[in-house]
């Protein structure tokens, strides 16, 4: 069975992590690898523990059409690799609902807390999603990122043609590591297949990215 530890044990610190090592699109600056199975990588139940994420519901537990499948993308980004929960781990639902603090006070959207999975490291974090922080009106002038550089091509048939159902985003948004211009409220983006709108939603969804951390 995988080793599932909390930021301990001895970690590989050369390779690009679970799954292919071949880039199906681009390189090293902004490459695609492919999707990966779950079974290669933390649980969402291990992930949220991990963090201490305890406010909304594991999406898994209630999810329905249109939340997403729980596979991961596999990218690579200036030269680090990370893979992309293809849905939230974490979701408000039917009252118990996740705001900004929840997530920052669990640490789980810069990277500050790590995990070791099969003896590979990694950041857990969130995507970036705007070109600028923080984020001021009018919000959708102000897309960027991660997000428009990794989900706009697995959506728009540049690297795939995944549809809103199959990432999360059928009217549904997640959180990104931006913060609205005078607040402490994370930005969201989601509502279509790209994810092109960034909104300040009532419900949050947290949908995390590990970072291969390497040497």
């Amino acid at each position: 069975m995988k080793e599932e530890l909390l930021g301990s044990g001895t970690a590989k610190n050369t390779g690009s992590g679970p799954g292919t090592d071949i880039l199906l699109y681009g390189n090293s600056d902004l490459g695609f690898y492919g999707e990966i199975s779950k079974e290669n990588l933390p649980s969402t139940s291990l992930l949220c523990n991990t963090v201490n994420l305890t406010a909304g519901r594991l999406t898994e537990d209630v999810a329905p059409t249109g939340q997403g499948k729980f596979n991961w993308l596999k990218v690579i980004r200036n030269n680090v690799i990370f893979f992309i929960l293809m849905a939230s781990a974490r979701t408000s639902w039917s009252g118990l609902n996740i705001d900004s603090a929840d997530l920052l006070n669990a640490q789980c959207i810069y990277g500050e807390k790590t995990i070791t999975f099969d003896d590979w490291l990694f950041k857990i974090r969130v995507l970036t999603g705007a070109d600028v922080n923080p984020v001021p009106q009018p919000y959708n002038d102000h897309t960027g990122g991660e997000w428009n550089d990794i989900m706009y091509k697995v959506a728009d048939g540049t690297w795939a043609n995944y549809q809103a159902g199959d990432l999360g985003n059928d009217g549904y948004y997640s959180v990104c590591q931006e913060t609205f211009s005078g607040t402490s409220t994370l930005i969201s983006r989601g509502g279509d297949a790209k994810g092109t709108q960034m909104i300040d939603p009532t419900y949050l969804r947290w949908r995390p990215v590990l970072e291969l951390v390497t040497s």
